[in-house]
């Protein structure tokens, strides 16, 4: 119990760090440039001109490449699975079973629904994805789930978190295959929200669906790490949401805002 104790509170306590860090960013220069990605990175240049051993280092830590790199985020799970498997190390509870159904979900679209072609992201952000679910991986696959508090909570927990998995997880799909439906161009990067229900609402439902998902890994998982995870994964994904709402133009600053149907409210 106490390697237990003392795994959750290191990991707590950098999914804490990486929160502060994504919330200041937009406040550092250097940091926010690092942190684009997609179209948020469209046009930007991360690059330092001045030679010195610093801005070599940052040059090669804001150095772009492909989006479809993400990819890679959503084997590093099982290749650790396989990894804990083998090491014994075996935690069969559902919010291991709802994290690896999510990369396993996620692969599949990076694979076969996804159009990355005028994608890019820093070395940064892929360093950082792979962070996470490095991390992510050990909290699910390895620490085992407990109670905040009574076992009709914990049962309570679990069932509201796996009817939240599944609402978030359909809603985060059924985004993505609409966004790779949607032609953009080198030249018009930033093309129409999609006139569909799952944009009503919010300009980026796939990001305010992920944040549902962590919600409820987070209410089957009941530790303080999960919680912290949550915490870091809604804090980065509203700063990429401030990102792209700067870079294309559009209002709403938070998560469940800008959906078109507002914007058509507005207009009326």
């Amino acid at each position: 119990m106490t390697a237990v104790y003392t795994s959750t509170t290191i990991l707590s306590g950098i999914f804490i760090l990486l929160s502060t860090a994504a919330l200041v960013s937009p406040f550092l220069p250097p940091l926010h440039n690092l942190s684009l990605h997609g179209v948020s990175l469209h046009g930007v240049s991360t690059k330092l001109s001045h030679s010195s051993p610093t801005s070599s280092l940052y040059n090669i830590l804001s150095y772009p490449i492909p989006k479809s790199f993400f990819t890679y985020f959503y084997v590093i799970p099982f290749l650790l699975l396989l990894l804990f498997q083998v090491s014994g190390i075996r935690q069969s509870h559902l919010s291991s079973l709802l994290f690896h159904a999510h990369c396993s979900r996620r692969l599949y679209e990076c694979l076969n629904v996804h159009d990355f072609r005028f994608g890019t992201m820093t070395f940064t952000g892929f360093l950082v994805g792979s962070f996470h679910y490095v991390l992510t991986s050990f909290l699910y696959a390895s620490i085992p789930s407990s109670t905040f508090s009574t076992s009709n909570y914990n049962l309570g927990g679990k069932g509201v978190g796996f009817v939240l998995f599944a609402l978030g997880s359909l809603t985060q799909h059924r985004a993505h295959r609409v966004l790779a439906g949607v032609k953009r161009t080198k030249d018009t990067p930033y093309p129409p929200l999609p006139r569909v229900l799952e944009f009503k609402y919010s300009s980026c439902p796939h990001y305010l669906a992920e944040v549902i998902i962590y919600i409820a890994l987070a209410l089957t998982h009941q530790t303080n790490a999960s919680v912290a995870c949550l915490l870091w994964v809604a804090a980065n994904l509203q700063i990429s949401k401030m990102n792209k709402h700067r870079a294309e133009g559009r209002k709403g600053m938070w998560l469940w805002e800008g959906g078109w149907g507002k914007q058509k409210s507005k207009e009326l």
